[in-house]
């Protein structure tokens, strides 16, 4: 169901500059999604970069909604890869 809360692990691939991580932090938000726990590593002379975050409990839904969002914006290079924590 779209309305079931559970913790997500997401995986993204996102620009290396500055601000990604707020933009991205900003698309959870405004769903009513709290980052738990987020790296980034580098890869030296990569311009794109994972970043790998943990949510709290969020709806499906919203997950959805937020990372769609994120897409559509170009915040994401290509598309999430993300499962529900049971």
């Amino acid at each position: 169901p779209d309305y079931c809360l559970a913790k997500y692990y997401v995986r993204v691939m996102v620009p290396d500059t500055p601000g990604v991580l707020r933009d991205l932090a900003g698309c959870m938000a405004r769903e009513g999604i709290s980052m738990e726990q987020v790296i980034q590593r580098s890869n030296e002379g990569e311009h794109i970069v994972p970043l790998v975050f943990m949510t709290h409990e969020a709806s499906s839904l919203a997950m959805k909604t937020a990372l769609q969002h994120a897409m559509d914006t170009g915040l994401l290079r290509k598309p999430a890869v993300c499962y529900r924590v049971l």
